[in-house]
């Protein structure tokens, strides 16, 4: 029979704990922040203006898809009418 838990190294919650004694290296590191800044702003900037782009898109196609579904059904010859107007590769 065991008297000692298996899980006794554990009692801290396995965290690696740092030894006061042992130095610690000086490390210095030059950041040019202000073309650091400009980049990540210019990123965030083009990455927005993407995301505005799409939306402004997409709420073209919603209006299109409402005006489409709102039109009288066409005949045969009207879709193809239509559809060489819009310069649809299989038609022309």
């Amino acid at each position: 029979m065991r008297k000692k838990s298996a899980y006794r190294k554990f009692a801290t919650g396995g965290a690696v704990l740092a030894d006061p004694s042992a130095p610690t290296p000086e490390v210095a590191i030059a950041i040019d922040t202000d073309s650091h800044a400009a980049a990540v702003a210019d990123d965030a900037s083009v990455a927005f203006q993407k995301q505005i782009d799409a939306l402004r898109k997409s709420e073209q196609l919603a209006k299109d898809r409402a005006v489409q579904a709102t039109a009288p059904a066409l005949n045969r010859e009207q879709r193809v009418q239509l559809m060489r107007q819009q310069g649809h590769p299989s038609i022309m």
